[in-house]
């Protein structure tokens, strides 16, 4: 499926030509004017407005100062070009052209057009100011993207007589057009096509050889034809009317000697008939073709390739016509001469080919250090920026496309940011400019509220003394937090680690603490209850019992059930707000943990006999996971990641919350080691980081996406817990002597 609708131009020196390409397949756009595919590139001022196409050629005897043709050529100039009165920049003619085919294109489609293939001649190289003009041109009749390829690359794709080129082919294009000569060396793969080289000349095309026709008209025809096409006196209008004669005549002959051995016929009216034969066409034109011929040798000898190596040549563009063409083609390179099935237009097909295959797959970039990356994209093969979409300074969502490009074998792809909000800082390169293998192409920085990861992490403050720390849990605020002792917990300034006071405690040692969303209340485990507390006044609120070790309790985000995980093999679901139970599941063994989905509706439990998900509504079992056995669960911020932590042994695993099938798995330390078991996880609150406490002395936080360590942070004493703060750039890590640690900026 096309990427939204596309126009593809062959912007010639003689004649345009245009298709509209969208999921309705390809449309060549026909001129109204005179029914052709073909359209003049000519522009007339008529009453300040420039017409185009058949129009302005239909004008130009009417009003020779104020029509131009053939002002391709003039592309690389600066001097304006005079219409009449006025003066006018050669990319404002070209946009005029364009802009009259976008109107086409936008009654054809039904809506506007704002993407445009625009072709040019090889010769227009990495860093051709023509190059930017015709970007410029493009911008002017109102496109938001403009693409160019090289002509002889679009002419290698479009439709051939007889069998088309697949998969190891190496084909020459020999594109000899109005203005120019141009050809290239294309290989076809099996996934498109790659450009070995390309050469061209800026001063060999039909153009040209009108121009050695003419003189040669002038010549035969004696001192009176001369007189009479091109006299030293007279007004100007009439020697510019009679110079578009003896143009339209010269080019009249030649397409007419293209199927006739000779043509013979008047150029005025009152002149002789002249007598012309294709050997004396043959004959003018040999130097030029000569020439392209050695610019093509020239090209197979700069890529080490031997012509007995081609597959073909395919000649393409209007002057191939010539049959003198196919038959030095042939003589100089023995190897067989194909054609498109419409030379004229094999360029404009062969761009539509290519602009019909660009629904465009998202490429990640490869990622370093999240929030100050240079980021770089695998193009195959290398390629070319097409458009930006993020400018520097713009914020970015994490996925967000941030440019387009078109690698080394034709395809186009839409390059991603990284999976993090950041600030696109700058690019290294802009539209149009190629890329090199491996080349950073866009900086990155931290948006505004959103936390990096240091390079090192930073000691805050200790939390020492009152029976240990080896629970930490920041409240949502951020400000305070709470550490627990063996049977008690104590709040705590965040800032400081100052102790403000202890809350009355369970009579035996404690299992987890954790907050409520508003942090008013607070949930404990320990001994054979659960626990509901008000911070504010140390009144205890709820005790929920069970008949077994309650190894952990959790309150879902609306606050209204609470879950204890118990050793008599049942977890219990409570309505938080009286204490009566609501579900007992049932389970094969200890329930070691109990962890509610992000939107309250679910709640994931772990036995021996692996992760189960139950419906809190009606207490159904919806899955269960067997492979995973864990010490403790954690659901994602997003609800769409559980975490089964200490798996089986040594490690943890990042489940897929509905498949239950591993997206990555965490080894902490080597088996054979029998330390670092898991204790407690937590996940930052954007989802980003998994920090994960082992006994072995060791807090580390991993990228749950992929699996990558970003940081570690050792201590002699077993880390029993990790909590991040609200925004993420603190962790509080529980021990005997806990410790809050600065981990991102």
């Amino acid at each position: 499926m096309v990427d939204g609708p596309i126009l593809v131009v062959d912007f010639g020196t003689s004649t345009s030509a245009a298709a509209l390409v969208s999921d309705r397949g390809v449309r060549l756009l026909k001129e109204s004017g005179s029914g052709s595919y073909s359209w003049p590139s000519a522009v007339s001022l008529r009453d300040g407005q420039l017409l185009v196409g058949t129009a302005a050629e239909r004008r130009k005897r009417a009003d020779p100062p104020g029509y131009r043709a053939e002002f391709k050529r003039d592309l690389g100039q600066s001097a304006p070009v005079p219409l009449g009165e006025q003066l006018f920049a050669v990319r404002d003619l070209v946009a005029a052209m364009l802009a009259a085919f976008a109107r086409h294109a936008a009654d054809l489609h039904g809506g506007p057009v704002d993407r445009l293939l625009l072709t040019v001649p090889a010769s227009y190289g990495d860093g051709d100011p023509r190059r930017a003009v015709m970007l410029e041109a493009g911008a002017l009749a109102g496109f938001e993207e403009v693409e160019l390829l090289a002509e002889p690359v679009a002419a290698s794709l479009a439709p051939v007589a007889g069998a088309g080129f697949g998969p190891g082919d190496l084909v020459l294009v020999y594109d000899f057009g109005g203005g120019t000569f141009d050809t290239a060396l294309v290989r076809f793969g099996a996934q498109g096509f790659a450009v070995a080289g390309h050469a061209a000349l800026d001063d060999a095309g039909g153009r040209d050889i009108d121009a050695l026709l003419s003189a040669h008209v002038l010549a035969i025809g004696g001192p009176d034809l001369s007189a009479s096409l091109v006299p030293a006196e007279g007004d100007r209008l009439t020697r510019m009317r009679l110079a578009m004669q003896l143009g339209d005549f010269v080019r009249a002959a030649k397409h007419q000697l293209t199927d006739d051995t000779e043509v013979e016929d008047h150029v005025t009216a009152v002149a002789p008939a002249l007598l012309l034969r294709r050997a004396e066409l043959e004959s003018l034109t040999a130097g030029v073709l000569a020439r392209t011929v050695d610019c093509c040798r020239e090209l197979l000898g700069r890529c080490g390739v031997r012509p007995a190596e081609l597959t073909a040549v395919l000649v393409v563009g209007g002057t191939s016509r010539m049959p003198a063409v196919a038959d030095a083609v042939g003589a100089a390179f023995g190897r067989p001469v194909r054609r498109p099935e419409d030379p004229d237009l094999a360029v404009v097909e062969g761009a539509a080919v290519l602009a019909g295959r660009d629904a465009p797959a998202g490429l990640d970039p490869e990622v370093k250090v999240p929030g100050r990356d240079e980021l770089r994209w695998a193009l195959p093969g290398g390629g070319r920026l097409v458009r930006t979409l993020a400018a520097a300074g713009q914020r970015f969502a994490p996925a967000a496309s941030l440019a387009v490009a078109r690698d080394g074998t034709g395809t186009r792809w839409r390059l991603l940011a990284p999976p993090y909000d950041g600030v696109l800082t700058g690019w290294a390169t802009g539209p149009d400019r190629p890329v090199a293998a491996g080349q950073w192409l866009a900086a990155t920085g931290p948006a505004p509220g959103v936390r990096y990861l240091l390079d090192e992490p930073q000691l805050v403050t200790e939390l020492p003394g009152l029976g240990g720390a080896y629970l930490a849990a920041f409240t949502p605020a951020g400000t305070h937090l709470v550490t627990a002792t063996a049977t008690g917990v104590v709040l705590r300034e965040a800032g400081t680690g100052r102790a403000l006071r202890e809350l009355a405690g369970h009579t035996t040692f404690l299992m987890e603490a954790r907050f409520t969303a508003d942090g008013h209340r607070l949930v404990t485990a320990g001994g054979t209850t659960a626990r509901l507390w008000d911070v504010a006044t140390g009144q205890r609120l709820l005790t929920l019992p069970h008949k077994g070790i309650v190894f952990d309790a959790a309150i879902s985000p609306d606050e209204r059930w609470m879950a204890t995980a118990g050793g008599d093999d049942r977890a219990v679901v409570w309505d938080a707000a009286t204490g009566r139970k609501r579900h007992t599941l049932r389970h094969r063994g200890q329930v070691r943990s109990v962890a509610f989905g992000p939107d309250g509706r679910e709640l994931a439990t772990a036995d021996i006999d692996g992760v189960s998900v139950w419906d809190l509504q009606t207490g159904h079992l919806l899955r269960r996971f067997k492979r995973y056995l864990a010490r403790r669960l954690l659901f994602s911020p997003a609800g769409d990641r559980i975490v089964s932590l200490h798996w089986p042994h040594f490690g943890s695993v990042v489940l897929d919350a509905h498949s239950g099938e591993p997206v990555v798995e965490l080894r902490h330390r080597d088996a054979a080691d029998r330390r670092g078991i898991v204790e407690r996880g937590a996940f930052s609150p954007d989802g980003r980081w998994l920090a994960i406490a082992t006994d072995d002395g060791v807090a580390t936080v991993w990228d749950p996406a992929t699996g990558e360590r970003l940081m570690s942070i050792t201590t002699r004493e077993r880390v029993t817990s990790v909590s991040f703060s609200p925004d993420g750039s603190l962790l509080a890590v529980g021990a005997v002597t806990g410790r809050i640690w600065r981990i991102a900026s």
